[in-house]
């Protein structure tokens, strides 16, 4: 998939970010497989994260009207402008002083911005997944990723466990979603959702055969 030439296709809101986040996805698999194959499955929970996390955004994208798909986008995009700004002003508070530029941010092409509900679905997954119920499997997955993730208790504990003579043990997290066949039907999911979504945004079905074709090879 991430040799796939798709550059016949015009760049817009929807392609760009439907297709960059297919491409995303697909090398966050190509990590997690590696790291699997090594017997390191268990340190591949940022990665699984990534990865079903914007698998449950394409799922939860194809469940919105497609007239406030582009709207969505865009709130995404004044989601990630915001966040930066908000950045540099405590970098500043902070006693550093940066030159930011935002113009990346300026290239997607995007329409109106979304109404309220839909803003904050872009900018809580929870509230995304509690509005789009078919989500439940990938947004549970997503969760449990989370905790090995970050610096949480549940991944200190789980590299650090106290042991029955009160000791600091040695051992490593639990490997959520490890099973690559369950992963590569995942992987599936998310070639099958773009094709879909472009179908949506104005493609022919011969322009996304080669999308759905490399998906179903790569299972």
């Amino acid at each position: 998939m991430l040799a796939l030439d798709l550059s016949y296709i015009p760049a817009a809101y929807d392609s760009q970010f439907i297709i960059g986040w297919m491409r995303a996805a697909y090398e966050q698999s190509k990590v997690i497989a590696t790291l699997t194959t090594q017997g390191l499955a268990h340190a591949a929970a940022p990665n699984r994260r990534a990865f079903v996390e914007i698998a449950f955004r394409l799922l939860w994208l194809r469940t919105l009207d497609v007239e406030k798909r582009g709207p969505v986008l865009e709130a995404m995009v004044a989601n990630e402008k915001r966040l930066t700004k908000n950045f540099f002003k405590t970098a500043k508070e902070m006693g550093y002083e940066y030159e930011f530029d935002l113009s990346a941010m300026d290239e997607v092409v995007a329409e109106m911005t979304a109404d309220k509900m839909l803003n904050e679905q872009v900018q809580v997954l929870t509230k995304a997944a509690k509005a789009t119920p078919i989500t439940l499997g990938l947004f549970t997955a997503w969760r449990e990723e989370t905790q090995y993730t970050h610096a949480t208790g549940h991944l200190a504990v789980a590299y650090a466990p106290k042991t029955d003579d009160d000791r600091v043990g040695r051992d490593q997290p639990p490997t959520q979603h490890g099973d690559l066949d369950t992963h590569h039907m995942v992987t599936f999911l998310v070639g099958t959702l773009v094709a879909e979504l472009l179908k949506d945004a104005g493609l022919s079905q011969k322009a996304v055969e080669p999308i759905l074709f490399t998906a179903w090879n790569a299972v």
